[in-house]
């Protein structure tokens, strides 16, 4: 039996006990905890011992924490150590023929060979790892992934504002907006009140002039009246001033026409007067009325460019929101993407741990070379001494067997002639023969052991090796499928950039556009503040006397023209936007 002790590194102790064969294979089990069955092909190096022909290994064996410890790719590490006890020279035994020098050559050439071929693959491996390594490193991708968080922060932060300015806007149009109305209607009362104190006042003007026609004819009849009633009492009374009166009478008729002359003149003069007044009222009615009209048409126009102002809002806000909706599938599509540098940094890691692990594994392959070809000049040492030990025995074997046929004859002659016992020396030599026959059959179990232990190493050997195919194959596939996802990550990287640069050049048509919403604004607020100035001087000034009536309607159309000529200001600068 072979007890085998087994100390893991940071683990309790694993043993087993296995017999030497020729396919020898060891079964370990855990003791500290849960099993873990692992069969484990070792070379049995063949000495005798002590202890029936038993020998005594240690292996250390790396942590049992995962599964994939006993994987084909990590048996590369156990490593067994032979631990002789009590070995004592060998001696005879008959010939066995063993593994020839140059089988043992050819499969050093072999293991040559693969050594090369895996140290070609690795130096390809890391020739096109350091060429997809041209992209972009970590760090710069990091800071890159840094800064863009960094800007859409900015940017989202810059797109509230612009939303909490843009409902400020819309709030304060709306009220200006109300207050313009209110405004107007405000004008418009004072207009109509204002129309209404001048019909009216032309009324009491016509009264007034007809009542002074009426008036003026009444009292120059009266006149005459009295006049001649004067005159009748004057000849009453003085009958004896006749004569002089007579005299006088061409005189007072002379200036009693003149006087009828100068009131039919002052009669016509007023009438005229009047005529003038009542002309000037109806050309003044008539202006107010037009300015009226083309203020309710002004009023209008206005309006109807503030329901376009109110629609174009509308439709910049339906814009701003699509925009937003398309700043946040950005923003998902971002954070997909660094999910995706993520991932492919996780397995770029993993690719370089691989590589590392490779090429742990070449040394490990070098070491087990450089111990192969030492146990091959052991072996070829001990294979010549072995065969001239052979060529020893089988020539003492023959002498042996010629001598033991001598005496047996001998014996077989002397037993014929008498019945005697044979001499001592006879009886001693064939006891030392006997003897010598026996160490030569142990001799000869030896080296058929040996035998069987050597093609046993072999068969190990052919085992290592095809399993060291089956890792160089699996460590292929593994590195072409590293080829295929470092390629996806390098056109991952191109995409993300490229959709980032698209990205900022959208953020950029978006501050540009809520810029020249910000110069629409202000522009709309000035013409408000504008019309808001206009309607309190109007109000101000019809809260006036009547007297500067005039005065005031001069004034009210400038301040209408001005306010039309800003308006046009305006209306060619938004034009200009717009196109």
């Amino acid at each position: 039996m072979t007890q085998l002790k087994i100390p893991l590194r940071g683990q309790g102790s694993y043993s087993a006990h296995s017999t030497i064969s020729r396919s020898t294979k060891l079964c370990f089990h855990d003791d500290c905890g849960p099993k873990h069955r692992v069969l484990l092909p070792i070379r049995a190096i063949r000495s005798r011992t002590n202890y029936d022909n038993g020998c005594f290994f240690t292996c250390s064996l790396p942590s049992l924490n995962g599964s994939s410890s006993f994987a084909p790719s990590n048996l590369c590490q156990y490593t067994i150590q032979y631990v002789t006890m009590g070995v004592r020279s060998p001696g005879q035994s008959a010939p066995v023929r063993g593994r020839t020098m140059k089988e043992y050559e050819e499969q050093l050439a072999q293991l040559k060979k693969e050594n090369f071929n895996l140290k070609l693959r690795i130096y390809f491996l890391e020739e096109r790892t350091s060429r997809m390594g041209e992209c972009p490193d970590k760090e710069v991708l990091l800071n890159t992934n840094i800064e863009l968080k960094v800007e859409t922060e900015a940017l989202r932060k810059e797109r509230d504002e612009k939303e909490d300015l843009l409902v400020q806007a819309s709030r304060l149009v709306e009220l200006t907006d109300k207050q313009y109305r209110e405004q107007l209607d405000k004008l418009n009362e004072s207009k109509e009140r204002e129309i209404g104190l001048l019909k009216r006042r032309i009324q009491e003007l016509e009264k007034a002039m007809k009542a002074c026609t009426e008036g003026g004819e009444s009292a120059h009849g009266h006149e005459l009246q009295l006049e001649d009633s004067n005159m009748n009492l004057e000849l009453s009374r003085s009958p004896s001033l006749g004569g002089q009166q007579d005299k006088n009478r061409p005189q007072e008729v002379t200036e009693m026409s003149q006087v009828d002359r100068l009131r039919g003149e002052s009669e016509r003069t007023n009438h005229l007067e009047c005529d003038l007044q009542a002309d000037q009222v109806k050309l003044r009615c008539q202006a107010l009325e037009a300015e009226l009209k083309q203020r309710d048409h002004r009023l209008e126009e206005l309006l109807q460019k503030l329901k376009q102002r109110g629609q174009e809002l509308a439709e910049k806000d339906l814009t701003i929101q699509e925009r937003d909706s398309l700043i946040e599938d950005n923003q998902s599509q971002l954070e997909q993407q660094k999910k995706v540098l993520g991932e492919i940094q996780t397995t770029l890691g993993d690719n370089q741990q691989q590589i590392n692990a490779l090429r742990m594994t070449l040394l490990a392959r070098d070491a087990i070379i450089a111990d192969l070809e030492g146990r091959l000049s052991t072996a070829r040492a001990a294979a010549h001494k072995l065969e001239v030990r052979l060529d020893a025995t089988q020539q003492e074997g023959a002498k042996l067997q010629e001598e033991i046929e001598t005496l047996r004859s001998q014996h077989r002659r002397s037993s014929g002639r008498s019945p005697l016992t044979l001499p001592d020396s006879t009886q001693r030599h064939l006891k030392t023969l006997e003897e010598a026959e026996c160490l030569l059959a142990v001799k000869l179990r030896e080296t058929q052991r040996q035998a069987r232990s050597g093609e046993e190493a072999r068969r190990k050997l052919e085992g290592q090796v095809r399993d060291a195919e089956e890792r160089i194959h699996e460590r292929e596939v593994k590195l072409q499928r590293m080829e295929e996802d470092n390629s996806k990550a390098c056109l991952a990287i191109e995409g993300f950039i490229k959709r980032s640069k698209s990205q900022s050049r959208e953020v950029e048509q978006l501050q540009a556009e809520c810029r020249r919403k910000d110069r629409c604004i202000q522009a709309l607020t000035l013409e408000m503040s504008q019309l808001r100035e206009g309607c309190y001087k109007v109000q101000a000034r019809t809260s006036a006397p009547t007297v500067h009536a005039d005065m005031t309607e001069e004034e009210n159309e400038v301040s209408l023209v001005m306010a039309a000529s800003e308006r046009k200001s305006f209306v060619t600068t938004q034009s200009s936007d717009l196109v």
